[in-house]
């Protein structure tokens, strides 16, 4: 998952406005976005892998405080009603349950294209298939080297056998070549035992056009040039162009998605 996105949007720049009047410098409003900043890299981080983020707004017994407080979207769900619509949330604490209001957090959905009301699929969801390549290929040459750099075999052995000494035969194999210590020791074995080598090899497995089609295609899920990753993907001209695409076709779309919840929902009722 690249962290490209995350950092992008954890560093832009903030200006806030009360009408026309620039507020930023205010010590009260510097407070807030210094609050703020931090949050905006876990707002991004569960829009992107559950495709909703929710900023819970603290308060004390009098109604005061105001602090925001990223809760996780797994622990949330929406209350609808027919009339109504959307009218509050449902938060799961461990064996509790709270009913939290409209006025008690901000909520930014990604847009649903199956639900009228609703949030949509984060980008690490519609991504995950040419990731999950990538994934399985790691795994596969971990598993490779902790064998001992040794294929799957299987162990033919002639004749009847009872299931102790097969399980035995087996056991002790497992126990001989696994790790990468015994990748090339000698291994001597009975007669009547046959070791057969099943599956690809490694330099079928691994397969430079399959992972760069994978890379390619997850960068393109999470709408990021590959002239900001692959360092092979293009000149350095084409590369300021491709970050200047970045910023105004996935930061910039995604940080006003973020700033309108937080202008409608939070700064709007306080004025």
């Amino acid at each position: 998952f690249p962290v490209t996105i995350l950092r992008c949007m954890a560093s832009m720049p903030y200006i806030m406005y009360r009408g026309q009047q620039d507020i930023t410098s205010q010590e009260d409003v510097t407070n807030f976005l210094r609050m703020l900043r931090p949050l905006m890299h876990q707002i991004e981080l569960h829009l992107c892998l559950y495709g909703r983020a929710y900023l819970l707004i603290e308060r004390n017994r009098f109604g005061l405080n105001g602090r925001l407080r990223c809760a996780l979207p797994t622990s949330i769900e929406p209350e609808y009603n027919q009339n109504q619509g959307l009218i509050g949330f449902i938060r799961h604490v461990g064996n509790k349950t709270v009913k939290l209001g409209l006025n008690d957090v901000v909520y930014i959905w990604m847009p649903s294209v199956e639900y009228e009301t609703g949030y949509g699929q984060g980008d690490a969801q519609v991504a995950m298939r040419s990731a999950s390549t990538l994934y399985f290929l790691d795994q596969f040459l971990e598993n490779f080297w902790r064998r001992g750099a040794i294929k799957a075999t299987l162990l033919s052995v002639a004749g009847p056998a009872q299931q102790a000494e097969m399980e035995k035969l087996e056991n002790w194999w497992k126990k001989f070549v696994s790790g990468v210590k015994n990748a090339w020791n000698t291994v001597a074995i009975r007669a009547d035992v046959k070791p057969i080598i099943i599956g690809d090899t490694l330099k079928d497995t691994v397969n430079p056009d399959l992972t760069e089609q994978a890379r390619t295609d997850t960068l393109t899920a999470l709408g990021i040039p590959h002239s900001l990753v692959l360092s092979n993907a293009a000149t350095y001209a084409t590369a300021k162009v491709d970050t200047l695409s970045f910023y105004e076709n996935t930061i910039v779309p995604q940080c006003r998605l973020i700033c309108d919840a937080i202008n409608e929902q939070l700064l709007a009722n306080a004025g």
